[in-house]
């Protein structure tokens, strides 16, 4: 099953470190799991009309928790950080 570009990018991932990286033109996504570099790379181009200078994913594995007894999982995570061309930015990024 292909994905559309919607269910590509998930949400942005906003978080101190990444709000530096967005100042410095690196914009961070939640991604689809089954996304790849490519992929990505025209989900942003086609969503938020700029161009895509690179691409670099980064996974965060399920973490084994215990809760109030209870064993489980934390949610993985593969995240995207997008760097667009000089001069270029993503407007209403927060």
């Amino acid at each position: 099953m292909a994905l559309s570009i919607y269910d590509v990018l998930k949400k942005p991932h906003v978080t101190e470190d990444a709000m530096r990286l967005a100042s410095d033109g690196v914009f961070t996504f939640v991604v689809s799991e089954s996304a790849d570099k490519n992929v990505i790379a025209k989900a942003v181009e086609k969503i938020f009309n700029v161009e895509v200078e690179s691409v670099r994913i980064a996974r965060k594995p399920a973490k084994r928790k215990v809760f109030r007894g209870q064993r489980g999982l934390q949610n993985k995570l593969k995240k995207a950080l997008v760097r667009l061309k000089k001069g270029q930015t993503i407007e209403g990024w927060s």
